[in-house]
């Protein structure tokens, strides 16, 4: 009795991934990366086989992000994560740590801080209701514009209490407030 070996199966960079946000992102930095060295498709890639020569292919493509189109760290580092994500869900082993380093440094100066209460009073004075809504639930909870425009736009679970629309909420955060 002969056992063959079975088909290859090839998992896609979005294999794995939960965040619809992420998987759109990862699939659309893959393919740039794809399309950048004129390789076909995914399979093409994994017939490669050489790690070594893929950490090089990735390498190029980090100074190539770095120094012709000027990228900084997060955005070379987001773009490499999914390249990173395609491998290892595909069980080809890279040396990371080597091809991260050639990620330009963060130069980036962070000086976030959260704002004042007098800020937040000079804010809501000029907010309608709906805008006010909005900025105590970004205050509050640190959520970016995105992320609440991502998940707010059919319904909203807040608690254990489910609002269909805009108008139940800002009921809801109008009383929470001026309580």
């Amino acid at each position: 009795m002969s056992f063959s070996s079975p088909p290859r199966t090839v998992y896609s960079v979005t294999d794995g991934i939960n965040s619809p946000h992420t998987r759109k992102k990862y699939a659309y930095h893959f393919k740039i990366f794809l399309k950048h060295f004129d390789i076909a498709s995914q399979e093409v890639l994994l017939d490669l086989k050489d790690p070594r020569y893929i950490e090089c292919l990735i390498i190029r493509y980090i100074k190539y992000l770095s120094e012709e189109r000027h990228q900084v760290y997060s955005t070379i580092h987001n773009q490499v994560a999914a390249i990173f994500h395609f491998f290892e869900m595909n069980d080809v082993i890279l040396n990371k740590r080597k091809v991260t380093r050639f990620i330009p440094p963060n130069e980036s100066s962070n000086e976030d801080r959260p704002y004042t209460t007098n800020e937040i009073k000079r804010i809501l004075e000029k907010c309608d209701v709906r805008s006010r809504v909005i900025f105590l639930l970004m205050a509050s909870t640190g959520m970016r514009l995105g992320a609440i425009i991502g998940s707010v736009s059919r319904y909203v679970i807040i608690g254990s209490h489910f609002f269909m629309n805009w108008d139940s909420i800002i009921l809801l955060f109008t009383v929470l407030c001026w309580v």
